[in-house]
C-alpha cells in the first residue's frame, strides 16, 4: 500500500499488515477498503504518515490493483495487542458520492442533449477523478438535467439507467462508463470437480434462485391503460432465461408489472423519462421492449450466483482477480460447466487464514441487456 500525502510530501509505502479487506464490484459503484497495522515501530505517531484525503494506491506483485482516498484513520492501544492503526477509505468514485451535482463550482445542466461520456465528464469535473473512460457506451445524445441538492452519483445513475449502462472505477481510479465485457476471453478456471478429484478453491457455493425472477413481464402505460379493456399482446413479454422458462413451461408463473408514462414536464426526472424514448428509438425497438429487456437482464443476474473462496489474490495464470473478468466455472456437484462473469471481488488478509479472495460470478448476458456475449 502506497500513501501519497495530499500536501505533496514524500510517498510512504507499507507492506506488512495484520489484516486488510478490499471490496470491488461492478454493481456497487463505490468500492471500499480497510487496512490494519500492528505496532508501527516508529517514534512518530501514525498520523504523521497518513492523513484523511491522502491518495492510496494498492499494489499486488508490483501491479496496481486499486486507487482510492483515505476517509478515516484510527489509532488504538490496548494491553493485549499493543498499538494498532487502521486506514479506511473508498475508491475515487467516493468523490461522486460526497459532492452535489450543483454547487458554487458547478453550474446546473438545464435539459441538454448529451452523451453518457459528456455527462460523466461534467460530473467528474472538480473531483479527483482524472479521466472518464467509455466502455461500449452509447454515443446517442439524450436529454439530461442536473438537480440541485442531488449527489453526483445519483445524477449519473439517473443518466445511465435509460441508457442501459453501468459505471465503476478501474485500478487507477478512472471512471469507466458503459457495459460489462462478456465477450472477452476467459482469464482462467474456477474448478471444483468431485469426478476429476481436482479443485483450486477453498470453498464454492452455487445458488439457484429462478423462482424469485419474473418469467413474464407486463409493461403498462399509466395514462392509457385505465381506458383500455384487456392488455394487448405486445405489452406482455416472456423471460427467455433457462430457469424462468422451465418454470413457466411447467405452470409456475411469476408475473410482474412495470408502469411507464409519457414525459410531461421539464424537471430532471421527466427528462430522464424522455431519454427512455430517445434510446429505445435509437436502438430500433419500442420503449416497452427496452424496459422489459432491462428488467429481465437485472433480474436474471440472480438466476445463478456462484460464490467461491480462493487462496491468494491471483488466478492460476498469474492474473489478479478483478471485477469485469470472465472465468470457466467447472463445479460438477452444482451442475455447472460454463463461462461466467466475475462481477464482484473481495480481497482479504487475516491472522487465521492468511491471504484469500472471495469471488462472485453470474451468468453471461445478464445485468444489462443487449450486450454481445461472444
Amino acid at each position: 500500500m502506497e500513501i501519497k500525502p495530499l500536501n505533496g510530501a514524500r510517498t510512504y509505502a507499507f507492506d506488512q499488515f495484520t489484516s486488510y479487506q478490499f471490496s470491488s464490484s461492478i454493481i456497487v459503484p463505490v468500492d471500499s477498503f480497510q487496512f490494519e497495522f500492528c505496532a508501527p515501530g516508529d517514534s512518530k505517531a501514525f498520523p504523521s504518515y497518513v492523513r484523511e484525503g491522502d491518495i492510496v494506491t494498492m499494489y499486488a506483485d508490483g501491479k496496481v490493483i486499486a486507487t482510492g482516498i483515505v476517509d478515516q484513520i484510527e489509532v488504538e492501544v490496548d494491553g493485549e495487542t499493543g498499538e494498532r492503526a487502521r486506514v479506511i477509505g473508498r475508491d475515487m468514485l467516493g468523490q461522486l458520492e460526497d459532492n452535489t451535482s450543483v454547487n458554487i463550482d458547478t453550474e446546473p445542466i438545464w435539459g441538454q442533449n448529451l452523451t453518457l461520456e459528456q455527462v460523466a465528464t461534467r460530473l467528474a469535473d472538480g473531483t479527483r477523478i482524472e479521466a472518464v473512460v467509455p466502455r461500449d457506451a452509447p454515443v446517442t445524445p439524450t436529454l439530461f438535467a442536473s438537480e440541485p441538492g442531488e449527489t453526483r452519483i445519483s445524477s449519473l445513475l439517473r443518466m445511465a439507467e435509460p441508457l442501459n449502462c453501468l459505471f465503476w472505477s478501474d485500478a487507477y481510479g478512472n471512471l469507466i462508463v458503459g457495459k460489462p465485457n462478456f465477450a472477452q476471453g476467459q482469464q482462467g478456471k474456477i474448478l471444483c470437480s468431485k469426478g476429476k478429484r481436482e479443485s483450486n478453491v477453498l470453498s464454492i457455493r452455487a445458488t439457484y434462485s429462478a423462482t424469485s425472477i419474473p418469467n413474464k413481464l407486463v409493461v403498462l402505460w399509466s395514462e392509457v391503460q385505465d381506458t383500455q379493456i384487456g392488455i394487448p399482446e405486445n405489452q406482455i413479454f416472456d423471460n427467455a432465461a433457462t430457469g424462468p422458462t422451465r418454470l413457466r413451461q411447467n405452470g409456475h408463473n411469476v408475473i410482474r408489472t412495470v408502469m411507464t408514462s409519457f414525459p410531461n414536464g421539464a424537471d430532471a426526472q421527466s427528462l430522464a423519462s424522455a431519454a427512455n424514448f430517445q434510446t429505445a428509438s435509437a436502438a430500433n425497438q419500442t420503449l416497452l421492449q427496452a424496459l422489459a429487456k432491462r428488467q429481465f437482464a437485472r433480474a436474471n443476474m440472480n438466476e445463478l450466483i456462484v460464490q467461491a473462496v480462493v487462496p491468494g489474490h491471483f488466478n492460476d495464470n498469474g492474473i489478479a482477480y478483478r471485477p469485469d473478468q470472465t472465468y470457466m466455472v467447472e463445479f460438477d456437484r452444482g451442475a455447472i460447466n460454463e463461462k461466467m462473469y466475475l462481477f464482484a471481488v473481495e480481497w482479504n488478509l487475516d491472522m487465521e487464514r492468511g491471504q484469500y479472495t472471495n469471488l462472485w460470478l453470474c451468468r453471461l448476458g445478464t445485468i444489462v441487456s443487449d450486450v454481445r456475449i461472444s
